[in-house]
């Protein structure tokens, strides 16, 4: 009866020992799952946060690029307003000198006329 008494008493323990190893690897579980979703949640904020850096660093260069774009721009049209003048300007020099050649021709036949 003793032998009886004292495995009934083992298989308790044995089964106490059980729920609680259950137990303690439930516990583990789910601190292991608490520490991974930890892990994927930083992974994804760092994932996030390198991407709005390259995000920002490309719309800086974007906007430096149309700046450049805005001011070529506006060297282009400085040119093409001086190349309009120096034309302009070409074409009223080339009047004044055909002018003046012949108020000379005019004032020439005048003088060897008289």
């Amino acid at each position: 009866e003793k032998d009886r008494v004292a495995l009934i008493d083992a298989r308790e323990k044995l089964e106490r020992k059980e729920e609680q190893l259950r137990v303690e690897a439930r516990e583990a579980e789910n601190e292991a799952r608490i520490v991974a979703s930890r892990g994927t949640m930083e992974t994804k904020a760092n994932a996030i946060r390198e991407r709005q850096t390259i995000v920002r660093g490309t719309e800086e260069r974007l906007e430096e690029k149309e700046r450049e774009m805005a001011e070529m721009e506006g060297r282009i049209e400085r040119y093409e307003r001086d190349r309009r003048s120096l034309r302009k300007l070409t074409v009223l020099g080339l009047r004044k000198a055909v002018s003046l050649l012949r108020f000379w021709r005019w004032r020439r036949k005048g003088v060897t006329a008289a």
